[in-house]
């Protein structure tokens, strides 16, 4: 029985394969993942679902966003269509009032009840960076969210100029990586609509180590085609690429893109794609 557990798990006691599946279907945790673009989510409380679970985001009299589960902890309906009272959230239902941090400050109906004073609704951690709302999906063993270091082409907004596409696609998330992560498609789904028909339709490939993951590259052609992929995990998992366009598609030098995916279910995915040009030092 021990060596079928061993055989079946790979570590004695571990997960099997189909429970790993299962646990990848909706995404990895312990991670920050991109929910919302940032512009979307203004004076009223949005609501949507993301890594499995419906979530509502709110800006505050200050502007600051939070992140919460989309639950009214007194009866279960959605806090995404509550009343918004500058700090907080009142219920429609009953007007339970919710503060930022999950603790129920109010229960109009039922004053003095055990609710009142107490953390009632999960809070996701949450930050802003470079238009859109971040959110960190922790499990049981990990509430706390680690840092997330952005890409250099997000955060040095001297040197690169970017502009956000957010969609929402009917395709399980570990798809668009692999998407992402292949350049050899470049040559033949974008040859027109990138302008990619340049260069060699079949190659040779390698796989370098970085400091935070990997490049996937063509080993006999650079800045030709879609020639190479990189894939990072800095607090947040994402891709990145760069595409020489010609002269008839801009000043010159290539231009790059930035992929976040993240779960909305098992079937469908938000997808976060930055767009980015360099803009001074390659002239």
């Amino acid at each position: 029985m021990a060596l079928a557990a061993v055989e079946t798990t790979g570590i004695e006691g571990g997960p099997t394969a189909e429970q790993v599946d299962r646990y990848l279907l909706l995404g990895l945790r312990n991670r920050w993942h991109p929910v919302y673009p940032s512009h979307m989510v203004t004076d009223k409380a949005v609501g949507t679902r993301r890594m499995g679970e419906r979530i509502v985001l709110w800006r505050d009299s200050k502007g600051v966003i939070h992140v919460q589960e989309d639950r009214c902890p007194h009866r279960g309906a959605p806090m995404s269509l509550a009343r918004h009272l500058g700090d907080r959230l009142a219920c429609w239902y009953q007007g339970v009032e919710v503060g930022p941090d999950g603790t129920v400050l109010s229960v109009p109906g039922q004053p003095g009840c055990k609710m009142e004073g107490s953390k009632e609704v999960k809070t996701y951690p949450s930050q802003e960076v470079k238009g859109v709302i971040f959110a960190w999906f922790g499990d049981a063993l990990h509430p706390d969210p680690v840092e997330y270091v952005p890409p250099p082409q997000l955060a040095d907004t001297d040197t690169f100029e970017t502009f956000l596409c957010f969609a929402e696609w009917e395709t399980p998330w570990r798809y668009l990586y692999d998407n992402n992560i292949d350049p050899i498609h470049g040559a033949y789904l974008h040859a027109q609509s990138h302008s990619m028909a340049k260069g060699d339709k079949e190659a040779k490939f390698k796989t370098r180590k970085t400091d935070t993951g990997f490049i996937f590259e063509k080993v006999t052609q650079r800045d030709t085609n879609f020639d190479w992929s990189e894939f990072s995990d800095t607090g947040a998992v994402y891709c990145r690429l760069e595409i020489p366009y010609p002269a008839t598609g801009g000043p010159g030098g290539n231009f790059g893109i930035i992929f976040h995916a993240t779960p909305i279910d098992e079937s469908t995915t938000a997808c976060f794609f930055w767009r980015f040009r360099k803009v001074s030092g390659w002239q």
